[in-house]
């Protein structure tokens, strides 16, 4: 914007998957040159519910952030991994989190015999 020209539409910023997008904090009255504003990407938080046996849980997570997961106990299966709960997509311990959405995680576990959710 030019030194003397009246500010009458601010563009709408350009959105993001999983981010809240918007213009820094500027103090547009008082400009008295030409003046670089960027846009700020703030990550939105979401819900993981854990669901293992009659135990739920909650976590927050930032998007993009790096998931950190229990590793849950069961006295006669191993675990396998956790999944969105009525899908095969996993969400792995250490990875990025990449869903625009809360989302519940339920275990996989592994017998001798038998692979499943329990």
């Amino acid at each position: 914007l030019d030194v003397g020209t009246e500010l009458t539409d601010i563009p709408v910023c350009q959105s993001k998957v999983g981010y809240t997008v918007s213009w820094q904090e500027i103090d547009w009255t008082e400009l008295k040159e030409d003046t670089n504003v960027y846009a700020v990407e703030i990550p939105n938080e979401y819900t993981i519910t854990l669901k293992n046996d009659t135990q739920v849980s909650t976590k927050k997570i930032k998007f993009d952030a790096i998931v950190s997961l229990p590793i849950p106990d069961h006295d006669e299966y191993q675990f396998v991994k956790w999944v969105i709960e009525g899908t095969d997509t996993e969400i792995a311990d250490g990875s990025r989190y990449t869903i625009a959405d809360d989302v519940t995680l339920i275990p996989v576990w592994n017998s001798d015999n038998w692979t499943g959710i329990h």
